[in-house]
């Protein structure tokens, strides 16, 4: 990059704060920013004719004082300010150097940044930055790509179609350690699981001291897919097929048992343990809730009547004698599986933002994800009645009806279910989605409340 070291960290101090925090991928959305400066940076070899670019990181700092966070930002320099782009118009980060004229931006598409990353994966190359390496590994032969682009919708990273064979995923919020968005469809795939679009490649970064971050990942690309969310919906708006609508919620139910078969296939790996969860397992998980049970409280005080139920259920966790625990999806629902091909594909392993990598990456009970499925589900039954409220549908049968093809396909797959232990975890997963309805979508707190209502009733 043409930018030396002293002029990259001067105009990544002089980014504007709200820029970067209102990016989707930005994590800490909460917190204000304090500081940010530069990290490292490495040069990444431009194509003939194309602008400088150069792989960032960022040190974000904060004015509560806690816990710094890296950010990877692939940058572009341009001479002067002629081709400086809108940040809130584009959706990228931008800053003009006021001494030089200077333009630093996130690439466009078209500007071939994410191509040459690609090649670097197929060169297996190495790019020596400040104070660590960018490196880059091949899974798969990668081929040569000549149309990218950037896809919208993203919230922890950002995702690139590579022709219309390939998705390069890059890693915003870098986290030192393993990224089970790799880590688990690597593993599935060992495993014998076919329903998860192959890994090709990824990319790590590697610091003079401390772990490895993954950095991107490089794997394959469904281009005709449309989420599980939206296909759902239109079978029952749209296409009014609900008969279609309940196979497709049995063959979830049949992939989701497959997938935790396979997360349970191989116990002798220490990082894919499958046994009985003791009682230290089963308590943690009981605070868990409890804690999840307080945040709802906080943020909507009506439920306090049913607060004693919901306790009462949370105390059956530990009596769970029975349950079991492996690695799990961690974040799943129906946005989390893509239809292609009449079929589904599990995607999108990094398990839930607001967790940290350790977390994530611990073993939890298989009926976590099956609440979350069951959960979903219930939020696309009422979606669709809410939007139709004259249709005459029932939201209650056609949920009972979603419930039970998810769940008989889940158990015929061979997976157990133990229903006290399972309505815990929904009752858990609902608690989640009062504190987050609260904050974030007001008029929506109704559902869960619902939902709890019905669960502490029905037990």
């Amino acid at each position: 990059m043409t930018l030396d070291v002293i002029q990259l960290d001067r105009l990544v101090r002089q980014i504007p704060h709200e820029q970067l925090s209102s990016r989707r991928w930005f994590r800490s959305k909460a917190r204000q920013i304090a500081d940010m400066k530069l990290e490292d940076s490495a040069a990444l070899v431009a194509e003939p004719g194309g602008c400088d670019a150069a792989l960032l990181i960022v040190r974000v700092s904060f004015a509560d004082g806690g816990t710094d966070e890296l950010y990877l930002l692939p940058m572009l320099s341009e001479p002067d300010a002629s081709g400086t782009p809108s940040a809130e118009a584009e959706g990228i980060v931008a800053v003009r150097d006021p001494q030089t004229g200077a333009v630093l931006r996130e690439p466009r598409d078209g500007d071939g940044v994410w191509r040459r990353l690609a090649a670097g994966l197929a060169a297996e190359m190495t790019l020596t930055g400040l104070h660590g390496s960018f490196v880059f590994h091949a899974l798969q032969p990668v081929p040569q790509v000549r149309l990218e682009r950037r896809l919208s919708g993203e919230q922890s990273n950002t995702s690139v179609a590579l022709g219309d064979r390939l998705l390069l995923k890059l890693y915003r919020r870098l986290e030192p350690g393993q990224n089970p968005d790799l880590e688990l469809p690597r593993f599935l795939t060992r495993a014998g699981f076919d329903r998860v679009p192959a890994v090709s490649g990824y990319i790590r970064y590697i610091p003079a001291r401390g772990k490895a971050i993954v950095a991107a990942m490089l794997q394959a690309f469904l281009p005709d897919a449309v989420d599980a969310w939206q296909w759902l919906l239109n079978e029952l708006v749209v296409e009014a097929d609900p008969d279609a609508a309940l196979g497709a919620v049995g063959r979830i139910g049949t992939i989701t048992a497959r997938m935790h078969a396979a997360l349970a296939s191989q116990a002798d790996d220490p990082a894919f343990p499958a046994r009985p969860a003791s009682l230290h397992d089963r308590r943690a998980w009981r605070a868990s809730a409890n804690a999840q049970l307080e945040r709802a409280l906080a943020a909507a005080p009506q439920l306090a009547p049913r607060a004693p139920a919901i306790r009462a259920a949370f105390d059956g966790i530990v009596a769970a004698t029975g349950a079991t625990l492996s690695r799990i999806h961690g974040d799943y629902h129906l946005g989390q599986l893509l239809r292609s091909d009449d079929d589904f594909w599990v995607v999108d392993f990094e398990g839930e933002p607001a967790r940290t990598l350790m977390e994530r990456r611990e073993p939890q009970s298989p009926l976590k994800d099956v609440a979350g499925m069951l959960r979903s589900l219930d939020y696309a039954v009422r979606t669709v009645a809410r939007g139709a409220p004259a249709s005459g549908s029932d939201p209650a049968g056609s949920l009972s009806a979603a419930r039970q093809a998810f769940l008989q396909a889940y158990v015929s797959g061979g997976m157990p279910i133990d229903e006290r232990l399972l309505r815990a975890f929904e009752l858990e997963k609902a608690c989640y989605e009062v504190h987050y309805e609260a904050n974030n979508r007001p008029d929506w707190v109704w559902l869960p409340l619902q939902a709890l209502d019905r669960l502490t009733r029905e037990g």
